[in-house]
């Protein structure tokens, strides 16, 4: 293979890579901002609630609740961490890694920056979740295991 036809293969590599990047980048930000409870997604303006976000929508506890509906809303919050797409954390932090990478130091290759893209990507994706194993899921368990136990106690 000559010299140009790599260069050739690796302009349109590079390309497609940074093509789909921002594709996804961006259908990401948008995902992101819908669980988030935001209303619109180009609006300055703050149209987004916390209280109608994907991880709280429905907790908030009301005059109406009972005590098996406050229970339940204890268990949805206590297990947030299943509700939200690590992918698209990972992905969007990595992204700004290689736009920032790209903006302090502009002789970067595009090679490189796609390396870094996957390497922090992956770092993030692994972190998040050992976090998740390790943290996140055990108080998720003893969290519902208490709300169990008080259960159980009242009943008795």
């Amino acid at each position: 293979m000559t010299e140009n036809t790599k260069d050739f293969f690796t302009n349109i590599f590079n390309k497609v890579y940074f093509g789909l990047i921002t594709i996804i980048f961006i259908y990401s930000l948008f995902k992101e901002r819908n669980e988030f409870g935001c209303s619109s997604y180009f609006s300055i303006k703050k149209h987004c609630s916390d209280l109608d976000s994907v991880y709280f929508k429905g907790t908030y506890p009301t005059k109406t609740d009972t005590k098996q509906n406050l229970i339940n809303k204890l268990k949805s919050i206590l297990s947030i961490h299943l509700k939200y797409a690590v992918w698209r954390k990972c992905f969007i932090i990595a992204t700004f890694i290689i736009i920032l990478t790209k903006a302090l130091r502009p002789e970067i290759e595009s090679q490189t920056l796609i390396g870094l893209h996957i390497v922090s990507i992956s770092i993030i994706y692994f972190y998040h979740n050992f976090m998740n194993y390790h943290v996140y899921r055990i108080a998720d368990n003893i969290g519902t295991l208490l709300l169990n136990k008080i259960q159980q106690k009242q009943h008795k």
